[in-house]
């Protein structure tokens, strides 16, 4: 019975002191625990001392190191909340700070938005002659993201990559024929790479451009905008505003996302 009770007694010594190293661990998150029984060296301990203590840190420890996931057969969730990886403050059920490596991904992605725009002139404007004048495109057909500004005609995404972009606009001048005109997309305020968002040409016979620029343009998804702008060498206006929409227009849409 002695070395029965020996063998009992160490293995719950052995037990003890493994909590407690977990205790020790944890407790940098643990509240403090008041334990029932206090030892003195020398002193003998009882079973039931230990076991009061042991019951007493297995207690903290348990309603300490908790879990907001839920276990439920090979599954974990929680129903609350959103997931963070690489980021401390999320904002969407899961979001990653970084890439993600996949082999597919599965549903209709009717909810995913992309960077796209296509605005349109609303409304009439004028061009004074022998001045770059940007194109009042005032009316948003269709914006995803939020990222034109109808006010300044500039759009101004908050994903950096490489977009696709497009205008065109009919105009009427003053002096019918023979009208020099150039029509040029700008990215901060400076022509893009020179000739890809650029056109230059002369009106017709009854006065009429139609003008057309497009290219692939480089926005860093914060400061980068880009707006269009057009000259005239005689004084101009839009021609018949809401009539010719597919030739008063601008748009764009993220071609390849990621740094240059």
């Amino acid at each position: 019975m002695y070395i029965l009770n020996k063998v009992l007694f160490t293995k719950m010594m052995t037990q003890f002191l493994i909590l407690l190293l977990f205790f020790f661990v944890f407790s940098a998150h643990a509240t403090s625990v008041a334990l029932p029984y206090t030892f003195t060296a020398g002193s003998p301990i009882s079973a039931s001392q230990m076991m009061g203590n042991f019951s007493s840190i297995t207690s903290a420890l348990s309603s300490t190191v908790s879990s907001p996931w839920v276990a439920s057969s090979s599954n974990i969730y929680f129903n609350t909340g959103s997931v963070g990886i690489g980021s401390s403050a999320p904002v969407y059920k899961l979001d990653v700070n970084g890439s993600v490596n996949a082999t597919s991904f599965v549903g209709s992605g009717s909810g995913i938005q992309l960077p796209f725009f296509l605005v349109t002139c609303n409304s009439a404007q004028s061009f004074a002659a022998n001045t770059w004048i940007p194109v009042n495109y005032n009316y948003a057909i269709k914006d995803t993201l939020n990222a034109f500004n109808t006010a300044t005609s500039q759009y101004k995404p908050q994903i950096a990559g490489y977009y696709s972009v497009r205008a065109s606009l009919l105009a009427l001048t003053s002096n019918l024929a023979n009208t020099a005109t150039f029509f040029v997309i700008y990215k901060n305020g400076s022509e893009f790479g020179g000739g890809p968002g650029m056109y230059s040409g002369i009106a017709d016979s009854s006065g009429r451009v139609s003008m057309h620029a497009a290219g692939t343009v480089y926005l860093n998804g914060s400061s980068d905008y880009i707006d269009v702008r057009v000259y005239f060498a005689q004084a101009a206006t839009i021609y018949s505003v809401g009539l010719y929409l597919q030739y008063q227009e601008f748009s764009g849409h993220l071609i390849y996302a990621g740094g240059p």
